[in-house]
């Protein structure tokens, strides 16, 4: 428990990552748990074949990138710590959008939170790199970047079958407008 709240006051700014328990096995179920919600977030998209695959895939580029980046600076000892902090906090702040999903007065907090937590990564990895605000806002674009990149470069069916989903919703949004439009008149 106590890492979950050093975790909680991390994403609250109380708390300094590089201050963050070192702890392999949560480091572990974080990743796990990531994969998960990887593997769930694939699955509700029709068009992909392998969502589980994929999220495997995407969670190792993304490790992948921060090892590498770590490794480069002589820094590959907080691996662990970055992760948990990158993970756990990845975690909390999509169990709060979740919430402010549901609850119709708080919606209008989720792009708030989406930049709060764009925000936390920058923070974790300017903290773990010892780098520049610009160089951290450069490597927390990669780092989002990286999963999906690797994924495309192993799997070139997976951009095929991502941009059919993306025209699947397009589709779906254009007839909600149509469908607003014929109402209005």
């Amino acid at each position: 428990m106590q890492i979950i709240n050093q975790l909680y006051e991390i994403a609250l700014r109380k708390r300094q990552p590089a201050d963050l328990n070192y702890s392999l096995e949560t480091a572990i179920v974080l990743t796990m748990t990531m994969i998960f919600l990887r593997y769930y977030s694939y699955s509700q998209m029709e068009s992909l074949t392998s969502p589980a695959f994929y999220a495997v895939l995407s969670i190792i580029g993304e490790l992948g990138l921060i090892y590498a980046l770590l490794k480069s600076k002589q820094k590959d000892n907080r691996f662990v710590q970055t992760i948990t902090a990158l993970f756990g906090v990845t975690l909390l702040m999509s169990i709060a959008i979740l919430v402010a999903a549901v609850i119709p007065f708080v919606q209008l907090t989720i792009l708030f939170l989406m930049i709060w937590s764009l925000y936390l990564m920058i923070v974790i990895l300017r903290s773990a790199l010892d780098c520049s605000t610009l160089m951290a806002i450069l490597l927390t674009v990669a780092y989002n970047a990286a999963g999906y990149l690797l994924v495309v470069i192993l799997m070139p069916k997976f951009q095929t079958e991502i941009l059919l989903e993306f025209e699947k919703i397009a589709a779906a949004i254009e007839q909600a407008k149509e469908a607003a439009q014929q109402q209005a008149n």
